[in-house]
Order: C-alpha cells, then structure tokens, then sequence
C-alpha cells in the first residue's frame, strides 16, 4: 500500500475493550469501519449503530472474515488468548488467509 491513506479497515474483535477503542479512534478518523464479533457480543456496540457495520460470527471463521475484510485496505485483530480449541491461532489465519494482497494487518494479543 506504500504511503497511501487507509479507508476502510476491519476490526476483528471491535466488542472487547481494545475493539471498542479502536472502533471509536477510526471512526474520529473518518474511516469506513466493519467490526467482527461473536454474535452475543453485538450489543456491546451499540453505541456504533449506524456508524459501522458489524459482522457477527465466531473470529476463527474463515467465512465470517472473507466477508468482513472484503475491500478493507486494513485489518485490526484483537487476539484473545483464551488456549480454547485455538481460537486465537484459528482468528489469526483466517485473517491471514482472507485479507486482500496488500492490505496492512496488525494484530494485538493482551
């Protein structure tokens, strides 16, 4: 991507605290933003209706993340690294393997 600006970026994990704080900093931006969450975690974006598009669904899916960062010049990836059926190392290659040539990842594992 060289030195262009981003436009849209996907957070992945948007609901957790990180998420939401990265959720808010990009929109204070004017960023186009898609959050990922797991579908009972929905609500805690609330505050976000209608400035973002949340996809829900498990992180490690790799369908759930084809359709979240599809045109994202950026993905923003908040590992939670819970050891559970690797869900984070699973969240992470879905990223990996659906993000578009090019696009700049960052992930962040607390």
């Amino acid at each position: 991507m060289g030195t262009e600006r981003v436009r849209k970026v996907c957070i992945v994990g948007a609901s957790g605290k990180l998420g939401q704080y990265m959720v808010r900093h990009a929109l204070e931006r004017g960023y186009e933003v898609v959050g990922v969450c797991r579908k009972r975690s929905v609500p805690k974006l609330a505050a976000f209706e209608g400035r973002m598009t949340v996809v829900p669904g498990p992180t490690n899916d790799p369908e759930v993340i084809r359709r979240a960062v599809a045109g994202c010049d950026g993905v923003l990836t908040v590992l939670a690294p819970w050891g559970v059926q690797q869900y984070a190392s699973g969240t992470a290659q879905a990223v990996l393997d659906q993000a578009r040539p090019g696009a700049r990842l960052v992930f962040s594992c607390g």
